[in-house]
């Protein structure tokens, strides 16, 4: 599966320690669904980004705590909140780690910790609204603090389901071993009053079951795009290749777009018709330079091959 991720901090929540903690532009609101038979994945995640730096004393974060007390949160929204490892990405190498609460954290870091999440839909039992909540940080500078290091809003909209229907298209949709073919799509917003938006592009890749072409790189631009209610869009989505032994036959995609009712949203949901492409054998190469030379030196050569044509 492949995405592509775009991030702007914003707030700002830093305690008298060093660290500083951050909430991503528009990541203190997220879209819920009760029916997510359409998706591939459902996930909720309220990412907080965590930064020190080299020279920095040991910070502690030690708690993470959902305070529904200043909100009208529904006893039915289970987010996961981290009790013991919290999941996190990895910005200064592009990988996902998992940090133990309540050790040190050292050094010149740059996280974004998955401090609330869920997959799958939400509780049947919780109505249509916006619920808001708080996420608090604890800790300090030991294992044993608990001193209030950071707090941020967060805001959850729970609708029935994300109503959304992917089309894809390939051109050409037949190729040749070391050729290439680019895909598109068109998303159509079925909802009334609510916009779809995306985040991503979603990638399942093309196959034949046992093997797969190459993506060559995710086209067009799905960052950020709202689609009104009843309204489509449509736009290149990525380009694939095959290599120049590529195993011939028809090979399918589903390949679809990520997104929600706001941007960062992750559900996934991919094209309802798999398109098809098909490899063929590789051209047969022009004849060769040495070739055309040794023709025309040749007395009677050109003659043969051209009545051979006729």
């Amino acid at each position: 599966m492949g995405l592509a991720t775009l991030s702007l901090l914003s707030l700002t929540a830093a305690s008298s320690l060093a660290q500083s903690y951050t909430q991503q532009t528009g990541a203190d609101t997220r879209s819920g669904f009760r029916d997510v038979t359409n998706t591939i994945i459902a996930s909720i995640n309220y990412k907080i980004g965590l930064d020190t730096n080299t020279g920095d004393a040991d910070t502690y974060l030690n708690q993470i705590n959902l305070n529904t007390s200043a909100g009208n949160w529904n006893s039915g929204l289970n987010l996961n909140i981290p009790t013991s490892t919290v999941d996190y990405h990895d910005n200064s190498n592009g990988t996902n780690k998992t940090y133990t609460l309540g050790t040190a954290i050292s050094g010149n870091t740059h996280w974004d910790l998955s401090a609330a999440t869920y997959q799958g839909g939400i509780d049947a039992s919780v109505p249509d609204g916006i619920y808001k909540a708080t996420l608090d940080f604890v800790g300090g500078a030991s294992a044993t603090a608990f001193g209030s290091l950071a707090s941020f809003s967060i805001t959850l909209q729970v609708a029935q389901k994300l109503n959304i229907d992917v089309a894809t298209s390939v051109s050409p949709d037949t190729i040749a071993q070391g050729g290439t073919a680019q895909l598109s799509m068109t998303v159509t917003n079925n909802m009334t009053g609510l916009s779809f938006v995306s985040t991503s592009w979603y990638d399942s890749g093309f196959s034949n079951g046992t093997v797969s072409l190459n993506r060559d790189s995710f086209d067009g631009n799905w960052f950020g795009k709202t689609i009104a209610p009843g309204g489509n869009r449509t736009d290149l989505h990525s380009t694939y290749s095959a290599s120049t032994d590529q195993v011939l036959g028809t090979y399918t995609t589903t390949n679809g777009v990520l997104g929600g009712f706001y941007d960062g949203d992750e559900y996934f949901v991919r094209s309802t018709t798999p398109t098809s492409l098909t490899v063929v054998r590789g051209v047969v190469p022009a004849p060769s330079a040495s070739l055309v030379l040794l023709i025309g030196a040749v007395p009677g050569i050109g003659f043969l091959l051209r009545r051979r044509r006729n």
